[in-house]
């Protein structure tokens, strides 16, 4: 049997008539009979359709097959879907953005992103990197980039792909006093500095 048949067979169980089933299929009646009979022969000698009265109707075994032959048709239109929205999806996308990813990283693949898939619609919006993942947490974003560190704990249900790492570079004045030898410095060694901090929630190590 092959799907064309089936969709035959469902067509007159519905409409009740072949002249009803070729319209809805846009078949003359001729090939809906042929359709049908087709049907009939691949499931076997049990008939499908009580002729004694008119107009037919199912018999109890054509009711069976009419249930199952719902489902593959419903199966065959879920492919379908799928397949298609894969290959050009389309729909509204909420993305959240760390604070100064966007202008700096972000901008040539969201413009890639809107370029290839013209029909998804971006709603950008921008966050530290905590509140973009209760944002997406809450479902509130389908998706964020954002800057994580060790202290950064994803909840259950959240998964996060790493995209590559950020370095932080800690810039001071040129009087600052060489580090002998060839050691860098380090965060302890600039304790007794003055810091210019990013707020409250930024994704940077802060001088306390």
């Amino acid at each position: 049997m092959n799907l064309q048949d089936i969709q035959a067979f469902v067509a007159v169980a519905e409409t009740g008539s072949v002249n009803r089933a070729a319209a809805r299929l846009n078949l003359t009646q001729p090939a809906a009979t042929r359709r049908i009979q087709n049907f009939e022969a691949a499931i076997g000698d049990a008939p499908l359709f009580n002729r004694a009265v008119k107009p037919a109707v199912l018999t109890a075994l054509g009711n069976h097959v009419l249930e199952h032959c719902r489902r593959v048709l419903t199966a065959v239109a879920e492919l379908e879907a799928c397949t298609t929205g894969a290959a050009d999806p389309a729909g509204d996308l909420k993305a959240g953005i760390a604070h100064g990813l966007g202008e700096m990283v972000l901008t040539t693949p969201l413009d890639a992103l809107h370029r290839t898939f013209p029909r998804i619609k971006l709603q950008i919006s921008s966050n530290w990197s905590a509140g973009l993942i209760e944002d997406v947490r809450n479902g509130s974003l389908d998706c964020a980039v954002g800057l994580l560190t060790e202290a950064h704990t994803l909840p259950p249900g959240l998964t996060s792909i790493a995209l590559g790492a950020e370095r932080v570079v800690i810039v001071g004045p040129a009087k600052l006093p060489a580090k002998r030898g060839a050691h860098r410095y380090r965060l302890r060694d600039l304790s007794g500095q003055g810091w210019f901090l990013n707020p409250r929630g930024a994704d940077a190590v802060r001088h306390s």
